[in-house]
């Protein structure tokens, strides 16, 4: 899918706002530029995405840390 036809598609179906798809361009982007570069790209709180031989790239996830519970224990 080209870049043009996801953004048509996520703003038909709602999924942004028109007036945001010119920033989320922006950032979608600068990661393809980073990738490209070979440099790994980090999502807080979803992950990263780390460039491969061939044009794939790598999703890993960042899981879910657990918190410790405030208070101390009782």
């Amino acid at each position: 899918m080209e870049q043009k036809d996801f953004f048509e598609l996520i703003q038909k179906q709602g999924m942004v706002a028109p007036e945001e798809v010119p920033s989320l361009k922006r950032a979608v982007d600068r990661i393809v530029r980073r990738l490209a570069r070979g440099e790994t790209v980090k999502l807080p709180g979803v992950g990263k995405l780390i460039p491969q031989v061939r044009k794939s790239i790598l999703f890993q996830s960042g899981g879910r840390q657990r918190k410790e519970a405030r208070g101390g224990g009782r």
